[in-house]
């Protein structure tokens, strides 16, 4: 006798499906059982370690008034001390740090905060400032370079930190994030539960200020060199904790795979493990901000050199470039355009002169729109001819910069640096008359072609 399928939404339907959704269904318990497990396990090991000291203690690991500092940040739960100690060989990051001769030119700082398991305390975003507040009273924030090594939830709140205070994000060469969760952990939403610290909440996958984060981070163009690191073991054997995807988000240079587990993973043995070694590779790959290093190791100091080119032909835009080996601040740039078909017109196209905070070594900035505001763009049409000069300066650069322009709007041009022009002005007519201004135009055309570099698209 053949039993009938039970009838639902008036269609027959097996009881359990096929094997696969068997399968399925006991992958998916499978997940989330590892998931607390793991939870469970991080959240007793923070229990069963020693207790934190109810006010942080951050602290130099070396303090000689070296001109650079690295800065350690644990992660939730972490503090100064367990989080980057081998249990096994009781080496310690940042002592290993200290000691190496590699690293004579900096010192080392720890910074640690709150992070309780059980308790209200500060969120992300407050943490920031309260990083500021502590690296301030101890004057790492006097140093000329930085550079951040962070374990887990540390990256965030040392991104938050930049953003917030860009000040601090120029004396920056680069950071190093150690399995930090840039778009969230699935552990931390069952953690949510068993712990009240907000923090771990605020690691959950698609948590709307990890997304605004994220965000701003890529708004703001820091130009700050990021490395990263992931985990490829298991944490007690388990399951990720931070997966691939999420350590890597955001990054902009070599990402290091360490064959360790998220606790693990900031705990080198020695000088040979690879966290070390992942750090050391970052250090010497990364150009110094620091003159005063430059000093020390015997080289004079170099001053900064920025110049400018321009971009997409039918819309030219500029973008400056530091050629020097060392960080341009408070650049000043001007550009100076008349239009050749108003003849009603004696002035400039209205382009402001502006200025750009800084730029890192050997990187651009920008690029910056000439054309966007209504009160010039008013003044363009199609195959109208623009002629002019522009230049850019900063108060510490070896030499101004100063170049002729032709455009012709919509369709292309070029430019060329007047080579004997040092000062950074803009070379322009004495006078704004039509006679004057054809004359000028005139001038700049016999520019030979092999001097000419066109503005083309990227």
């Amino acid at each position: 006798m053949r039993i009938p399928e039970p009838i639902v939404d008036g269609e027959p339907r097996r009881i359990l499906g096929s094997r696969s959704r068997v399968g399925d269904l006991l992958s998916l318990v499978w997940q989330q059982f590892s998931i607390l497990v793991i939870t469970i396990f991080l959240l007793t090991a923070c229990v069963t370690a020693p207790v934190q000291s109810v006010v942080p203690q951050s602290h130099y690991v070396r303090d000689d008034g070296q001109p650079l500092v690295f800065v350690f940040v644990h992660g939730v739960f972490g503090n100064g001390t367990t989080t980057w100690t081998n249990s096994r060989t009781n080496a310690y990051f940042p002592g290993l740090l200290a000691a190496d001769s590699a690293f004579t030119g900096a010192d080392v700082y720890v910074y640690e905060y709150p992070t309780p398991f059980a308790g209200d305390t500060f969120r992300i975003n407050e943490l920031a400032e309260n990083m500021r507040l502590v690296l301030a009273r101890d004057d790492v924030l006097k140093r000329r370079e930085l550079i951040f090594v962070a374990h887990s939830m540390g990256g965030l709140l040392t991104r938050a930190l930049l953003l917030k205070y860009r000040e601090i994000a120029q004396h920056v060469s680069f950071i190093y994030l150690f399995a930090t969760p840039t778009t969230g952990s699935e552990i931390a939403r069952i953690g949510q539960i068993l712990s009240s610290n907000p923090q771990v909440g605020q690691m959950v996958r698609l948590d709307p200020a990890l997304a605004d984060l994220q965000r701003d981070w890529l708004a703001a163009n820091l130009q700050i060199a990021t490395y990263c690191a992931y985990e490829r073991r298991p944490t007690f054997g388990v399951g990720i904790v931070v997966d691939q995807q999420s350590a890597m988000s955001l990054c902009n240079r070599p990402v290091d795979p360490i064959d360790a587990d998220h606790v693990e993973i900031v705990k080198p043995a020695g000088r040979s493990d690879t966290p070390y070694s992942a750090l050391f590779e970052a250090f010497r790959n990364t150009p110094r901000l620091s003159v005063e290093a430059d000093t020390r190791r015997g080289s004079t100091p170099e001053a900064p050199d920025v110049t400018l080119r321009f971009l997409y032909s039918s819309e030219p835009v500029l973008q400056l470039l530091n050629q020097s080996d060392v960080i341009a601040r408070d650049i000043k740039w001007s550009v100076v355009l008349w239009n050749l078909d108003l003849p009603e017109r004696n002035d400039p196209l209205p382009i402001p002169v502006a200025t750009f905070d800084w730029i890192r070594p050997r990187q651009a900035g920008g690029p910056q729109g000439l054309f966007l505001a209504p009160s010039v763009r008013s003044l363009l049409r199609p195959g109208n001819r623009l002629v002019g000069s522009a230049s850019v300066i900063c108060p510490n650069c070896a030499r101004g910069h100063t170049f002729f322009i032709y455009i012709v709007w919509g369709e292309g041009g070029w430019f060329t640096e007047i080579a004997d022009m040092k000062d950074g002005e803009v070379f322009i007519p004495k006078r704004f008359t039509k006679t004057a201004i054809a004359d000028f135009a005139k001038e700049l055309l016999k520019t030979p072609e092999g001097s000419r570099t066109a503005i083309v698209d990227p």
